[in-house]
């Protein structure tokens, strides 16, 4: 005879704050593309989708409803899209290794290859006035028109990701085992900012509990610090 089988219990329900409030789907809309990404503008009156298959889309949100358009595209897909702080404009990055800055009316302002590799990640600094993109191990930073402001030199991987801290003036790189964080010089009276240092001093750490940060100031008042976890033994 075989013992009873235990009684099945209902999985426990999860904890929700009393005072949270619910957050209800207003609209919908369909896309002629696969989602890979979206953003909304600063003023959340408009939002852009990134579609894997290579197409932008503006769309607008009122009370009557949702709708998205298509504005443009990349070949073979969009890798990545950000909404320029306190502008008006909207960067996307594609497979095609191009990046294209577009107006809030959904018009191409500029386009233009970083490098010549496929474009992979994007960043803009809070204030709006400098974008940085990642091209493989290439790593630059551009201003709000499009123009080059600083080109680093290449990394010893893949750059997988791309930040600007809240103040804007620290922009971090991350790839594979390793972080970087790049500090720039502000010129004085500049509405961008100056030349970024690039000189990096690398510190092992020796604990993954114990992080030793050692900063290294240069004459333009810059610094950058990386770090690399322990080799497995």
């Amino acid at each position: 005879m075989h013992p009873p089988l235990p009684s099945r219990q209902a999985p426990p329900t999860a904890d929700v704050a009393p005072s949270f409030p619910i957050l209800e789907q207003r609209a919908e809309t369909t896309l002629e593309d696969y989602v890979a990404g979206i953003v909304w503008a600063p003023d959340s009156r408009q939002f852009a989708v990134a579609g894997g298959e290579g197409q932008v889309f503006l769309g607008n949100i009122t009370a009557s409803g949702l709708s998205a358009r298509p504005i443009g595209e990349h070949l073979l897909g969009v890798l990545d899209i950000a909404w320029q702080p306190k502008g008006e404009h909207l960067a996307t990055a594609g497979q095609d290794g191009t990046v294209a800055l577009w107006n809030a009316a959904g018009q191409e302002a500029k386009r233009w290859r970083p490098a010549p590799v496929t474009t992979d990640r994007l960043a803009f600094a809070p204030g709006g006035q400098l974008l940085a993109t990642a091209s493989g191990r290439h790593a630059n930073v551009w201003n709000a028109q499009g123009e080059l402001v600083h080109a680093f030199p290449p990394a010893a991987k893949a750059i997988a990701g791309l930040a600007f801290d809240k103040s804007g003036q620290h922009l971090g790189a991350a790839s594979v085992g390793e972080v970087a964080v790049h500090t720039a010089a502000i010129a004085p009276g500049a509405a961008v900012f100056g030349a970024i240092e690039t000189a990096k001093l690398k510190q092992a750490l020796r604990d993954t509990r114990i992080v030793r940060q050692r900063l290294f100031r240069a004459t333009t008042g810059s610094f950058s610090w990386s770090w690399k976890p322990p080799a497995a033994t």
